[in-house]
């Protein structure tokens, strides 16, 4: 499926059907389902970085004088069980076996629906992170004392 990385803040917006139509300054020829994700980009601790939230459909593309940029309009919101997506420029490919629709629709408590799988994606990075690498553990890191290198002199070349 068709996928679009955008500010978590807008991403939301989008999911929670507060914004029908996201603005870009380039258009495209694509109609259809769109996966909408939010980027890695910090608009703050209540918003999902890095995971995709919806598909919606993706019925027209206009030219918006007032704005001087594309206004993509955008309907039929369907939620999905939220995962991590790392994201692109510009329109880009995810795997479909990835994407399951969320038994509920999605309200201004986004995270209602959404925040035990969060959980758990958590907990399985955390585990990752904090797994020590076997190098590590088979072998002690032995600090060695670090010493100064005093300067040599350079002998002065003489020409004959």
């Amino acid at each position: 499926m068709k996928a679009l990385s955008l500010h978590p803040m807008y991403a939301v917006e989008i999911a929670v059907g507060d914004k029908p139509e996201e603005y870009r300054t380039w258009k495209t020829d694509y109609r259809g389902d769109l996966l909408i994700c939010s980027s890695t980009y910090n608009d703050g601790w209540l918003y999902p970085r890095g995971y995709a939230l919806c598909v919606v459909n993706l019925y027209d593309i206009k030219w918006s004088e007032e704005d001087e940029c594309y206004a993509w309009q955008l309907k039929d919101i369907r939620p999905v069980v939220p995962f991590p997506v790392k994201g692109k420029l510009h329109l880009y490919d995810v795997d479909d076996k990835l994407i399951k629709l969320a038994k509920r629709k999605a309200n201004v408590q986004l995270f209602n629906w959404w925040q035990f799988d969060l959980e758990i994606i958590k907990a399985l990075e955390e585990k990752k992170i904090n797994k020590p690498k076997q190098a590590e553990t088979k072998k002690a890191k032995v600090e060695e004392p670090k010493y100064e290198v005093a300067k040599r002199r350079r002998p002065k070349l003489r020409s004959i």
